[in-house]
């Protein structure tokens, strides 16, 4: 996190760059966004790195602005508030319920388990591969930066785990016995408690300082 004014930080992962401004007045923060996109804008240009106006987008975390039109301009670009935007593979909306990106991970994990269920007739309960397509092609969806929005609504969660549901069926052929039983099974707990578990993971990295890097720029 690189800290180049007041009240607005740059969050940069690869070749990814957010800027997150924050404040009592829209208008100000608005102002402040403006302000120091251009200042990355410019370092860019120092630099010989183009950015992509395309990819630009701007959503505004505000209850007061429901109905109103708000932009922010970027260099040359316009940018209109949009509702919810993808960030690194998630779906945030406005609100941070999370509803778009837990139906987004629903309808991919759904299709994959589509797909598993048409091979259950294929391979057979002892071939291993079946078990690899449950761990890479479905949970895979449900384990995706948990942390981010774990805090979801409980409709949100039963849905996920529905899913989950499903899936052992496919992988043991076993289409009678209970949902606690396929999961001991398959040695796998309640998606919500596999979540808590990544999230103590993650408490656990910060209090030790594990996988921390500690970098400053600075900007003019």
């Amino acid at each position: 996190m690189y800290v180049i004014a007041d009240q607005c930080d740059i969050l940069n992962y690869a070749d990814d760059n957010s800027i997150c401004c924050h404040g009592s007045n829209v208008d100000d923060v608005i102002t402040n966004l403006e302000r120091v996109s251009n200042v990355m804008l410019t370092w860019f240009k120092q630099n010989y790195i183009q950015p992509n106006p395309d990819k630009f987008q701007f959503i505004l975390f505000h209850n007061a602005v429901k109905s109103s039109n708000k932009s922010v301009g970027v260099g040359d670009t316009i940018l209109e508030k949009l509702e919810s935007v993808k960030l690194l593979g998630i779906f945030v909306d406005r609100w941070l319920n999370f509803n778009l990106h837990i139906s987004e991970t629903c309808k991919n994990a759904g299709k994959q388990l589509s797909a598993l269920g048409r091979l259950a007739n294929i391979l057979s309960t002892e071939d291993k591969y079946r078990y690899v397509l449950f761990e890479c092609f479905i949970l895979l969806h449900f384990n995706y930066c948990p942390v981010v929005w774990h805090c979801c609504n409980i409709s949100d969660m039963k849905k996920l785990e529905n899913i989950q549901k499903r899936a052992p069926c496919y992988v043991f052929k076993d289409y009678s016995s209970y949902y606690r039983e396929l999961r001991q099974k398959a040695n796998k707990p309640l998606l919500y408690v596999q979540r808590l578990r990544q999230i103590l993971l993650e408490v656990y990295k910060i209090v030790n300082k594990i996988g921390q890097r500690n970098v400053i720029w600075h900007g003019k």
